[in-house]
């Protein structure tokens, strides 16, 4: 199956869950979906975690984010995921600061048509700076 389509049928379950996320069948997908390559699926899933207070997938969101920081600018281009993660994490209540340190220290070069854009995460208050 072509990754665009992939994506999109990923995408398409996790908006099949959104209105109840926190069923065991819900619980079940946010967590292989944040274990997926695809970014842009674990960052919704990763809102979906955070709105719905989904505090059993504390552990899953922190090894997302862990998987997100190697090789960052072919995992996570525009750092859409870790953006949400840490969202996610700070909605949560997430009390290991390391991570939240990580992401603020984290500063990604993202290639751009005649060179590359800085990306910064500012995990503490789920924002980015361009």
């Amino acid at each position: 199956m072509p990754k665009s389509r992939k994506l999109e049928e990923t995408l398409s379950i996790l908006a099949q869950i959104r209105e109840h996320p926190t069923s065991e069948e819900g619980i079940i997908i946010l967590r292989q979906v944040l274990k997926s390559k695809y970014s842009m699926a674990v960052a919704q899933a990763a809102k979906i975690v955070g709105e719905s207070t989904i505090t059993e997938l504390v552990g899953d969101l922190v090894e997302a984010f862990a998987r997100m920081m190697v090789k960052p600018i072919q995992v996570d281009q525009n750092c859409l995921a870790k953006k949400e993660i840490a969202q996610a994490l700070y909605h949560l209540e997430y009390s290991d600061e390391n991570l939240f340190l990580q992401g603020i220290r984290h500063i990604q070069m993202e290639p751009v048509w005649g060179g590359e854009e800085l990306k910064i995460l500012l995990p503490i208050f789920g924002v980015y700076v361009l």
